[in-house]
């Protein structure tokens, strides 16, 4: 009868239907889009949990810490960079990862803001470039190091985080809100170097710009102007510097975690990171 014989026929196919499945199976394991799902969820490096506590944006850092340039040797900064780089994957463009990124980067001559030389050498590692900026420039090592995570986020990014546009803008420098990136800054070395050098430049010329030290400032909550900012009395260079940098202050509830319309993260995640990865911001 035919019902019987469907069934007989069913039961010769039932080998053929599982062998069929188990290779949609492993043929849907090996396909490029599996693998990538499968680096996607392996270790990364990842960031440390932010140090909010005595956050005051009168006084986010000490001049004393932020121009300490004995903090790091660029063996300290190489080890710092491979710890927290450590499971970095390159990107899909070939990006390599930081703590294998090299440039071959031209000389800057010592001048009115960076008293000493950074003297250009092929093949040079992040951790030199970062040493070199920092010598030449008086600026902490870590304060460049904190920066270049706040803004691309470079020492912990891997994988599809991470491209060769990051580097370019590496600090973020000549980059303004709402505006293109001025391309004669781009480039990692010149990135880092210009970066310290500016911090001189806010230093030694702060009539110059916006926000200076000693005085109250009004500095605000966010690019748009109907967020509204307070007026701040700005104890020292380094924390004037900083807003000069990256003009906004977190809002109340942004320090708080709970994001709104005018949040700002910019110096308050310098603060978190620094204080999280290397101790007190005013030592």
């Amino acid at each position: 009868m035919p019902p019987a014989a469907g069934k007989s026929r069913l039961i010769y196919l039932i080998p053929f239907i599982v062998l069929g499945i188990f290779l949609g199976i492993f043929l849907i394991a090996v396909m490029p889009g599996s693998h990538a799902d499968e680096q996607d969820a392996a270790p990364e490096p990842r960031s440390p949990k932010l140090e909010m506590e005595g956050f005051d944006p009168g006084s986010i850092m000490s001049n004393d810490v932020f121009f300490d340039t004995t903090t790091m040797d660029r063996d300290q900064i190489s080890a710092f960079v491979n710890e927290w780089n450590d499971g970095c994957r390159e990107g899909a463009d070939g990006a390599p990862c930081l703590a294998d990124y090299t440039e071959d980067t031209p000389t800057w001559t010592a001048d009115a803001f960076c008293a000493g030389d950074f003297v250009g050498e092929q093949g040079d590692s992040a951790a030199a470039i970062i040493d070199k900026a920092a010598q030449a420039c008086q600026v902490n090592p870590q304060v460049l190091l904190t920066i270049l995570q706040k803004e691309q986020g470079l020492i912990t990014a891997s994988g599809r985080h991470l491209n060769q546009d990051r580097y370019a803008i590496a600090m973020g420098y000549a980059c303004p809100d709402g505006g293109a990136c001025d391309p004669k800054y781009m480039g990692f070395a010149r990135q880092v170097y210009s970066a310290a050098r500016q911090f001189q430049m806010y230093r030694l010329q702060p009539a110059m710009y916006e926000v200076v030290a000693g005085q109250v400032n009004n500095i605000a909550y966010n690019p748009d102007p109907e967020c509204g900012g307070s007026e701040i009395y700005i104890e020292n260079q380094a924390t004037a510097g900083l807003y000069n940098y990256t003009p906004y202050q977190p809002t109340e509830a942004t320090l708080k975690g709970m994001p709104e319309q005018c949040s700002s993260w910019g110096n308050m995640n310098f603060y978190g990171l620094f204080q999280a990865w290397f101790g007190s911001a005013r030592g």
